[in-house]
């Protein structure tokens, strides 16, 4: 419920000091109005949300943004957690956090804050001093530098320079400049122009295919788990509903059919996000490292997937390469 309208009555006579008599003035009515994402109630008295977001009035109509917009996110706005899309103007200061269930967009820096996004996370300037930035989706930054550490459900793009950070995806970690130092760890594919440095700064280049395994035997073991639990339960509900224990065994049965239902949604939870990410990991394409200019020693590449492990160090400087890991061996 967003506003709720109080109808207009005609008012009640006052009294002026002298001891006459004031006429009451009756009270006009007002249109109560909905904007987007807002319904009105039948008999249009009240104004209901059909959406998270803001509320707001637009042209003196009540009204829902699905988007939450500030300037900068600092001590005059506080930390934000919304269901829904936030949009920030300027910059994310040090010490504060954005959490959004959609996606987050800063159109200034981030500078060591957290970011936490159920959707995509875009940021048209940089990500510096520690930052931490999470994505069920895609990120996108124009560069990250000092120990930042950004981790993509899905494609993960610095347009710019990346500098000892820890970049994470599931499937491709695309860098349009420099590679320099830190680690990028992704599934399918590594995508740098130059990778490492002159001064032969540590950088880890990570494609592994094998990191979806240890969750689906998880969530294999907590399926097991649950079914063993739910025949039990099963059993012992056929048990009280014998006509040699139905006395005793009715309070009984009243508390475990809720339980029984309970544990046959999550049941079907862990069997559905089971398959999701079987097929998921089924469709992963071959593991890729792609150089476009050139990368110094000091870069070390490591692939794993399911049929073995190999790390292979670059002692000599190497242009525009392309590693792949078949059969369990790094080719170029």
């Amino acid at each position: 419920l967003l506003a709720r309208k109080t109808l207009p009555t005609q008012g009640h006579p006052g009294r002026a000091v002298n001891g006459e008599s004031i006429p009451p003035v009756p009270g006009k009515d007002v249109h109560l109005l909905a904007g987007r994402n807002v319904e009105l109630s039948a008999n249009k008295l009240e104004a209901y949300a059909l959406v998270m977001g803001v509320p707001k009035l637009v042209k003196n109509r009540v009204a829902v943004l699905p988007v939450f917009q500030v300037n900068d996110v600092d001590f005059s706005v506080g930390n934000i957690n919304f269901q829904g899309s936030v949009l920030i103007r300027g910059n994310v200061n040090p010490g504060f956090s954005v959490k959004a269930t959609e996606d987050v967009s800063v159109e200034g820096n981030v500078e060591n804050a957290v970011i936490e996004s159920g959707g995509s996370i875009r940021i048209r300037g940089g990500v510096r001093s520690g930052a931490k930035l999470t994505a069920l989706k895609d990120i996108v930054v124009r560069f990250c530098d000092s120990n930042s550490t950004l981790s993509a459900g899905n494609d993960l793009v610095v347009k710019g320079d990346a500098v000892n950070c820890a970049l994470t995806s599931r499937h491709k970690i695309q860098v349009d400049q420099h590679l320099i130092g830190g680690t990028a760890r992704a599934a399918e594919l590594i995508q740098v122009l130059i990778a490492g440095s002159q001064a032969e700064t540590p950088t880890r280049l990570e494609l592994v295919q094998d990191g979806d395994k240890e969750e689906i035997e998880k969530l294999k073991d907590d399926i097991s788990s649950l079914e063993n639990d739910l025949e039990g339960i099963a059993t012992l509900i056929q048990q009280l509903m014998s006509k040699q224990r139905a006395e005793e065994g009715n309070l009984t049965l009243q508390k475990l059919m809720p339980v029984k239902v309970n544990m046959n949604i999550r049941l079907a939870q862990l069997k559905s996000q089971l398959k999701e990410l079987t097929e998921r990991h089924e469709a992963l394409a071959p593991p890729r490292l792609l150089i476009k200019g050139e990368a110094f020693p000091g870069v070390l590449i490591h692939f794993a997937a399911m049929r073995g492990a190999r790390t292979m160090r670059l002692t000599s400087k190497q242009f525009a390469k392309t590693y792949t890991f078949v059969d369990g061996e790094i080719q170029d």
